[in-house]
Formats: C-alpha cells, structure tokens, sequence
C-alpha cells in the first residue's frame, strides 16, 4: 500500500495560472514596446519570466535531472 500525496485545490491551478500570467505580460510588453528604453510592463516580464524560468529549473533539480538536459 503506496502512500499518496494530496494537493490542496488552491494550487492545483498555480501552474496554468501563472503561465497565463507570463503569456499575457509578453503580450503586453511586445504591444507596448518603446524603441529607446526599457517600460514597467518590459521590466515586469523580465523580472517574472526569471523566475518564472528558475522555478522550472528547481522543478527539474527537485525530480533529479541535472546537468546538461539538451545532450541525453
């Protein structure tokens, strides 16, 4: 008899939720471009999209993939 883990439903939608949240502010920050400096909605998508991406990167730790993933 295995031993399951139960996720509370608040964050069974984090995921999607924030993906959405980094789709739409690229969209934001790509209609809103400014040719000479850097806006709120550019800096914004830069800032969640780092995280967005080191939150993946601690996913793949947390599951035991390190390393070069790109080369098997």
């Amino acid at each position: 008899m295995g031993i399951s883990l139960f996720v509370p439903s608040p964050f069974h939608n984090v995921e999607p939720r924030s993906f959405i949240v980094l789709f739409v502010l690229f969209v934001v920050a790509v209609e809103l471009n400014e040719r000479d400096c850097l806006n709120m909605w550019e800096v914004a998508f830069m800032v969640y999209s780092l995280g967005f991406s080191l939150d993946k990167v601690a996913a793949m730790q947390e599951h035991g993939i390190r390393g070069n993933v790109f080369h098997g």
